[in-house]
């Protein structure tokens, strides 16, 4: 079973996320994964496998920045791979996502998304990421568009996004799901 976590504050936020996700250990998961916000850029770093490892593998409690977010993944939608582990980014890679759930009518959304963006994974998460990315483009602010993405979502999700064009926010959204 999925989990995400974030954080955002005056302290550095991996090991925080970190140590919320360890406590998700129980749930079971087959990858894991960081995105911080520090500089205007994200730091993201994922893998397959249990935690410890690719904490070990990829510093992850080394990310730098005061605001991440982070996930542990049970496979639902695309295989056990490193380019399905979340987080999930856009195109230009300024935009990362976590969730927990499922969204039903992804293979809708992303048909209409069209060729203009380039997908990395199999997952129905990376959909929202670039949807984001669309309404970030017409000038709404990450909480803006992330609302705007959710009211086009079918099924039960918990999301965690954050921006390196607006690197003090860290946006969260659920529903019918935890």
């Amino acid at each position: 079973m999925c989990g995400i976590a974030g954080f955002i504050g005056s302290k550095e936020a991996a090991p925080i996320v970190v140590g919320a996700l360890t406590k998700l250990e129980y749930r079971g998961y087959d990858s894991a994964g960081l995105a911080t916000v520090s500089d205007n850029r994200l730091w993201v770093r994922k893998d397959i496998g249990k935690l410890p490892e690719v904490c070990d593998k990829h510093q992850l409690n080394k990310l730098p920045g005061l605001c991440g977010i982070g996930h542990v993944r049970w496979a639902t939608h695309g295989g056990v791979t490193s380019a399905n582990a979340h987080p999930h980014l856009d195109c230009r890679k300024r935009i990362a996502v976590v969730h927990n759930g499922v969204i039903e009518n992804y293979k809708e959304l992303k048909l209409r998304l069209g060729h203009k963006h380039t997908f990395t994974s199999n997952t129905d998460t990376e959909m929202v990421a670039h949807l984001i990315e669309e309404y970030m483009a017409l000038g709404d602010s990450i909480e803006e568009a992330t609302l705007q993405v959710t009211r086009e979502l079918k099924g039960s999700y918990a999301l965690a996004v954050v921006s390196a064009t607006e690197p003090d926010k860290l946006v969260a959204t659920r529903k019918d799901s935890r």
